[in-house]
């Protein structure tokens, strides 16, 4: 059985409300900053990966002009989750 605590937080981050510190009381500090890293890292890809939409929706020509940035965000993205799994199965948290 999964982890409540992650579903708590996955289900709260998918009906859009807002995580919190107080969303990781128990956790593990290093967990909970690798977490947050993620979230945000997560946050940055997403944005981007909408603007470039919008920008393909509006016509506008140069919306590739973002595949560099969408690249990096997602790169950081991967970064930190690998270093937040190998927290988890290292620490055991």
């Amino acid at each position: 059985m999964g982890n409540p605590h992650a579903t708590s937080i996955a289900a709260m981050v998918g009906a859009g409300k807002a995580v919190t510190s107080e969303t990781f009381a128990g956790v593990c500090e290093v967990k909970h900053r690798l977490m947050q890293a993620f979230l945000a890292a997560t946050h940055e890809l997403v944005t981007l990966q909408k603007q470039q939409t919008t920008a393909l929706i509006a016509g506008d020509p140069e919306f590739a002009r973002f595949e560099a940035l969408i690249h990096a965000a997602g790169e950081r993205k991967d970064a930190v989750k690998y270093q937040l799994i190998s927290h988890m199965q290292t620490h055991g948290c």
